[in-house]
């Protein structure tokens, strides 16, 4: 099948764009970063919430609303993989199953916290459950990401076009990247420290590692389109 090179430039578009209203809800209109301390006692979690309750609200509202756009990138790597395939076959399927996944996980840690937000005499306890959820969903849930990336590097490897849509070099860099996603399954067991969900290898590497692996795969679809622009 022709892939539309228009419809793969709005996939490399919506992957920009979800990383840029996230960015934008969660840190510059939310404050989420750094993230809360998962130490921290109810009545200061609950005071930060009663503080910015209008900033969180419209942050997460921002942050919600990114999701939508992460399936139309997914889709568009999935179909680059169905050019590899052949047919949209295991591959394509997977990664399509794990945009939706990511899109869940982009979406309902937002709306725990938008929730923690929305009724403010609860009490103190309840706000920080509230807050609690949302971060190990939002950080512990990684699991469901890992598709996305899975099948790049499978498809990168299975690829014997003169030009492949995923060079081999995107395969061993989304690998490594994975690799870095794994310590966040380990905030469960900590709450302080670097493997904490405000720690080093509980956050900071695995967020930063997600970020550049959609530019770098956006780049490589947009990449793709052009040419096929070029061979229409």
């Amino acid at each position: 099948m022709n892939l539309n090179y228009k419809m793969q430039l709005f996939g490399f578009w919506s992957g920009i764009l979800y990383v840029f209203l996230l960015g934008l809800g969660f840190q510059l209109i939310a404050g989420y970063l750094p993230p809360h301390e998962p130490a921290s006692g109810a009545a200061e979690i609950s005071s930060i919430y009663h503080s910015d309750a209008l900033r969180i609200r419209t942050g997460m509202i921002i942050c919600m609303f990114s999701a939508v756009f992460f399936m139309p990138f997914s889709i568009a790597v999935a179909l680059e993989l169905e050019q590899i395939e052949g047919r949209f076959g295991m591959l394509a399927i997977w990664q399509v199953l794990g945009g939706v996944g990511t899109a869940i996980l982009t979406f309902y840690p937002a709306m725990w916290w938008l929730i923690g937000s929305y009724r403010l005499n609860r009490s103190p306890e309840l706000i920080q459950l509230l807050n609690d959820i949302g971060w190990l969903q939002f950080v512990g849930g990684l699991s469901l990401f890992m598709p996305c990336v899975v099948t790049v590097v499978l498809g990168s490897f299975m690829d014997e076009r003169d030009v492949p849509a995923f060079p081999r070099w995107s395969g061993y860099l989304s690998l490594w990247l994975a690799i870095f996603v794994l310590p966040g399954q380990l905030i469960f067991f900590y709450h302080a420290g670097p493997f904490a969900w405000d720690g080093l290898f509980g956050f900071w590497l695995p967020v930063i590692a997600l970020v550049l692996w959609l530019i770098m795969i956006a780049v490589l679809v947009r990449k793709s389109a052009l040419r096929i622009k070029e061979l229409a």
